[in-house]
């Protein structure tokens, strides 16, 4: 902050100011020999600012490399190969003999670091906090570089700027390339990888999301940047300055637009899905109001999200990244409700808490119905049941469901862990509906997916990664992948597990989670836990444990049957694994599903493959 931000700083201001004087001076009439800024200065103090931005790039590129090797910080290492940054890269070092001595070189690096009173454990904390900052620098030196870069067919420009035209003709000569922050926000993306409980670096990825105009993707980043053990603070002002400029900007569009909402148009949102993501900007910037305000500006603009965005799930407009984005957002406003505004008010945290488990219960009955369909295909793979409507909203259903587990006892309206007296607050009106709704979807999915017949999660998924440090699901999803895998990580590669297998870990987790769920005393799932009890006597399953069989041998993952079986041939095994399944008759006794002997069999012989020769 003192050395490279101060004369970025410094140069930016100068910049700013010869860009006004060049354009004043060509729209007003000046006299001929009246001294002026020129586009030659202009050109030399951008020259200067880029070498600046090249050498401060050198040093602090050299001063990650120097951390990481000095302190052996090994889980750095794959850093600095997305950054392609070589590890063995040997900074310049002071040479008595070289007769030139600046600040980019470094002094010999010690044999043995100096000993430290602070434990192991906080020093490398400590050594890889301060090796994400310079991780932080870089990215924004490459933000920099890219936003101040001019070349012969485009000008500069922070966010896009408009293209040049050929003197005196007015016609356009050459379109500006789109800029492009790739670089800024790979750095940024391996601090935040290094340090997922500092929010600095997810800051910075709001900043680079509103130069493309992308305010959506700005919100949920400032909301990672505050939901963090360590927050930082900036981002509550800077997010607060964009929503009140988007609420102001919404109410000047509704005034040229009388009894026009964002909101009112869905045929509309379905061919252009960025309006849906702006009503929900326009959420979150009324929750920042109080209730009477945000009813008085725009009633019941709560439940109208939740509604287009169940329809939107299920016509397959939104993308499986939109879907989980909406998720965590609405959890990040009420944990920021709950633990960081100063004046939260018991009514706006009632509201928020019942959109998010609005959003919740949309997901569950877009999810019903799939299972439902589901529940007709008969296959050997399990993953050819995953429907795609129900593949796009796994991971946030995931998500969701993690959220549920961390904050059970707040929903539950547990007064000793929640500000929120249930009985009086409006949030009531949603409880017994989503419970409802709970228990059917998790009887489903342990129908249609036996969780005996499923993979166990043995790494982390894209949304583990994505959530890490995230306080609003208290850790729960890297906690679980550990837990679910205690000898150590998959040695696969995620580009060596199939994407079907990943589906596959995630409808076992979500089903894992109901089971956990439905045993706290107090949740209305009684229909489910006495199902499961059902299911225990005849398979001996227990939750979260393959089931054995009599010698101890484990039944593997992607095995179809689901009882247990004497030691017969082959093929009468097949024959009683395709003609009994108790479990199975349980479920589907409960949900009035039939069996499949009561299948025609004409439908039996066009669904089951096995028949076609």
């Amino acid at each position: 902050m003192q050395t490279s931000y101060a004369l970025i700083s410094i140069y930016k201001t100068r910049i700013a100011a010869l860009e006004h004087a060049l354009r004043e001076a060509g729209t007003q009439r000046q006299h001929p020999r009246a001294q002026r800024p020129g586009p030659v200065e202009y050109r030399k103090l951008m020259q200067r600012f880029k070498q600046f931005l090249s050498t401060e790039e050198r040093f602090w590129t050299q001063l990650v490399v120097r951390i990481q090797r000095q302190f052996a910080l090994s889980e750095a290492r794959s850093a600095l190969a997305t950054l392609s940054i070589a590890a063995d890269t040997d900074p310049d070092v002071d040479d008595a003999d070289a007769g030139k001595h600046d600040h980019f070189r470094f002094p010999p690096e010690p044999v043995e670091s100096a000993p430290s009173q602070l434990p192991i454990s906080t020093q490398r904390n400590s050594r890889r906090a301060t090796l994400s900052k310079t991780l932080v620098v870089l990215g924004d030196l490459a933000r920099y570089r890219e936003q101040y870069n001019e070349g012969s067919t485009r000008p500069r420009g922070g966010p896009e700027r408009g293209g040049r035209t050929a003197r005196g003709r007015g016609s356009q000569v050459d379109l500006p390339r789109a800029k492009t922050y790739d670089k800024a926000r790979a750095c940024y993306e391996c601090a935040r990888d290094l340090m997922p409980d500092e929010g600095n670096a997810s800051h910075q990825l709001a900043i680079l999301a509103s130069y493309q105009k992308d305010t959506f993707e700005s919100l949920v980043q400032y909301y990672k940047a505050l939901c963090v053990r360590t927050p930082y603070d900036p981002a509550a002002e800077n997010m607060g300055n964009v929503l009140s400029k988007f609420l102001e900007a919404w109410k000047r569009k509704r005034k040229t637009k009388p009894g026009q909402l964002l909101s009112d148009d869905l045929n509309r949102q379905k061919t252009n899905p960025p309006s849906f993501k702006d009503s929900v900007i326009l959420l979150h910037a009324l929750w920042r109001l109080d209730v009477e305000e945000m009813d008085s500006i725009s009633p019941k603009h709560d439940e109208s999200v939740v509604k287009e965005f169940s329809e939107l799930v299920s016509d397959r407009i939104l993308s499986t990244d939109t879907i989980t984005k909406v998720i965590v957002a609405a959890q990040g406003a009420l944990w920021k409700q709950r633990k960081v505004s100063a004046s939260a008010s018991v009514a706006m945290e009632s509201r928020i808490v019942g959109h998010v488990l609005a959003l919740y219960r949309a997901l569950l009955q877009s999810g019903i119905t799939e299972l439902d369909e589901a529940a007709k295909i008969v296959e050997e793979d399990l993953a050819m049941r995953i429907t795609a409507t129900f593949r796009r909203t796994l991971p946030a259903l995931r998500i969701a469901s993690k959220w549920l587990r961390v904050n059970l006892n707040y929903v539950l309206g547990d007064t000793r862990k929640g500000k929120i007296d249930l009985e009086r607050g409006p949030v009531i009106k949603v409880i017994p509906a989503f419970w409802e709704v709970y228990t059917s979807f998790a009887t489903r999915i342990v129908l249609v997916f036996p969780p005996t017949s499923l993979p166990k999660l043995t790494r982390p998924l894209e949304e583990d990664v994505d959530a890490r440090g995230y306080l609003p699901l208290g850790g729960m999803l890297v906690q679980d992948t550990l837990l679910t895998n205690p000898e150590g990580d998959d040695p696969r590669t995620p580009e060596q597990v199939h994407p079907n297998e990943e589906q596959l870990m995630r409808i076992w987790d979500i089903g894992h989670d109901a089971r956990l769920i439905a045993e706290i005393s107090g949740t209305p799932m009684e229909s489910f836990r006495a199902q499961f009890s059902l299911i225990d006597s005849v398979r001996g399953y227990e939750p979260g444990i393959t089931q054995e069989g009599a010698e101890g041998e484990a039944v593997a993952p992607n095995s179809r049957s689901h009882i247990a079986v004497d030691d017969r041939q082959s093929e009468e095994e097949d024959a009683r694994t395709e003609t009994t399944d108790p479990v199975g008759d349980a479920f589907r006794e409960v949900l009035g599903v039939p069996s499949p002997e009561d299948e025609e069999e004409e439908d039996e012989i066009v669904w089951n493959p096995r028949y076609v020769n």
